[in-house]
């Protein structure tokens, strides 16, 4: 007689997301880094059992990308990564302009709407 049981990762991010909430405020879960260990599963009953989960997370710092895209819009590419720098939890800052054009001066668009922020984990 075998007995399996099944869970959504998201359900597993949730939880980790709440108890972060209570640690760790300014920070979230940086999604694709997020590792789980499921321990100790006790089946209570045919709907309801008891796990003990260790996760592992990258953090990231919450950012408010919209208010930061104006920030920096119109500046030169070392005044902004002089900006990141300022950003609590941020230790490094690199620009990719798209398409690249050569020749023209290493600065961001004037419109924010046209910069996109992606913050990643080391």
């Amino acid at each position: 007689d075998y007995q399996s049981m099944s869970y959504k990762k998201g359900d597993l991010l949730l939880v980790a997301k709440n108890v972060l909430k209570d640690q760790a405020s300014g920070l979230d879960l940086d999604k694709s880094q997020v590792t789980e260990d499921v321990k100790d599963i006790k089946q209570k009953s045919d709907k309801d059992a008891t796990i003990t989960v260790s996760f592992h997370a990258h953090l990231l710092p919450k950012i408010d990308n919209d208010a930061l895209a104006k920030q920096i819009a119109g500046k030169s590419f070392t005044s902004a990564v002089r900006i990141f720098s300022t950003l609590p939890q941020v230790t490094n800052g690199k620009i990719i302009l798209s398409p690249g054009i050569p020749l023209l001066p290493s600065v961001l668009p004037r419109q924010s709407s046209n910069i996109h922020i992606k913050l990643e984990s080391q």
